[in-house]
């Protein structure tokens, strides 16, 4: 856990004022791939590591949300959901450069009835905290390290076992299988974050502290990427 916020971003408690502007000129930008009028976008937040103390310049990105109120919009959430997830990935993807003093700024459409657990909020349209973090809330207390130690492990040979079966089967259904197994985990561990966030309203509790460190030794990539070959692999001809 750092002392400060990070110096290049936060200055007498408010967000730079010139990086202030120049996210919101890209979430104006991202909301104009969206298909929706400006104004039904409630909010611009940044939110994550770079909004809290646990910032870290090898790992933290900026994570900005556009936040909407999804049942203004008509249709089914879950169907929502789906087409503004698919929309920030190809934006993501087609700006993998997009930086502010070296950290990558990564796009999310927010649900506002969506239940957003994080210790570090700010509101870049009206320019203020709407969570502000707090140290006591990063303390590593209700950590319990061997745990996180025992499930990483187990998680990561999980995904280096499926791996080493679909490198080395050409067989459809034990392929599939192995994509249904990856899905399955996945899940798990999403939901797992999910709810140790809800139920402790902390940034550090068992489940975020596994997904983390699966995301930055790079398993929650390969997992992802194991989905992929997958799907590739079984329809293909």
């Amino acid at each position: 856990m750092k002392d400060e916020l990070n110096p290049y971003f936060w200055k007498d408690g408010h967000l730079d004022s010139r990086i202030r502007m120049k996210l919101l000129d890209i979430a104006d930008d991202f909301i104009n791939t969206l298909g929706i009028d400006y104004d039904e976008a409630e909010d611009v937040i940044m939110t994550g590591s770079l909004a809290n103390f646990n910032w870290s310049e090898e790992y933290s990105d900026i994570d900005l949300h556009v936040v909407v109120d999804f049942s203004l919009l008509g249709g089914d959430p879950s169907l929502l959901k789906d087409y503004f997830d698919a929309k920030r990935k190809l934006w993501n993807e087609h700006h993998k450069d997009l930086r502010i003093y070296g950290f990558k700024v990564e796009l999310y459409v927010q649900d506002s009835s969506e239940v957003h657990a994080s210790s570090g909020v700010y509101s870049i349209d009206k320019d203020k905290w709407l969570v502000k973090p707090n140290k006591d809330n990063m303390s590593m207390d209700d950590v319990d390290s061997d745990f996180v130690k025992e499930a990483v492990s187990q998680i990561t040979e999980q995904i280096d076992g499926l791996y080493e079966i679909f490198n080395a089967t050409d067989d459809e259904y034990k392929v599939r299988r192995v994509g249904e197994l990856a899905k399955e985990l996945f899940d798990i561990i999403k939901r797992a974050r999910s709810g140790s966030l809800q139920k402790n309203k902390k940034e550090m509790n068992d489940g975020n502290i596994i997904f983390k460190t699966l995301r930055r030794n790079g398993y929650m990539e390969k997992l992802i990427n194991l989905i992929n070959d997958v799907y590739d692999k079984c329809n293909s001809l």
